[in-house]
């Protein structure tokens, strides 16, 4: 009896590692988590925790390997071998975000444009809503590439994380992004040394 649990629970964890949740919606209930369009949540299982990163097995032919640095940044508790994780990349595969299964995470979605360009290193963009107001984030290193490549003043769409930290960005829409095109001077300057 012990045994056929014992078998379920595997069972269900090797489905849990399995399941990649295709496009992400609305705030997930249980996180209360916010994602933009094109990003997406994978579950995964943590195999192994080296040299400050995860290895994660998402039930992809190669496991991800996550590090730590992104939880220790936001005090959240290390990750140890078997948890299971809700690991959030964007629209390039790139890692958005990592949480325990049923962990709280407070992302906000902020609808505005870049306010000027950013300076050489990419790692600080002045946002003016759509509402008018000015706010000044950092920038996840992961995401300087794309929020350095929306061009002063085209209509875009924030992720920012737990910390006020810029996560990932998208256009507005299709309308937005096709406007971006003809604007390549209003981009900001490429990183310095």
């Amino acid at each position: 009896m012990a045994l056929h649990a014992l078998e379920r629970s595997v069972i269900t964890l090797c489905l849990l590692g399995a399941v990649t949740l295709a496009e992400a919606g609305p705030p997930s209930p249980s996180t209360g988590s916010e994602l933009l369009s094109g990003d997406r949540v994978l579950l995964g299982t943590v195999e192994e925790v080296r040299s400050d990163q995860a290895r994660i097995n998402t039930g992809e032919m190669q496991p991800r390997f996550v590090p730590m640095n992104v939880r220790k940044e936001k005090k959240l508790p290390d990750l140890k071998k078997g948890d299971l994780v809700e690991i959030t990349v964007n629209d390039q595969n790139l890692l958005v975000d990592v949480h325990l299964v049923g962990e709280m995470s407070h992302h906000q979605i902020v609808h505005g444009r870049i306010a000027q360009p950013m300076e050489s290193g990419h790692d600080k963009a002045v946002i003016r809503t759509n509402d008018g107001k000015q706010e000044s984030h950092v920038v996840r290193p992961v995401a300087r590439s794309k929020v350095a490549s929306i061009p002063v003043g085209a209509d875009a769409i924030f992720l920012i994380d737990e910390l006020g930290k810029i996560a990932d960005v998208t256009f507005a829409n299709a309308e937005a992004a096709q406007h971006a095109g003809g604007m390549p001077q209003q981009k900001s300057p490429l990183k310095g040394n």
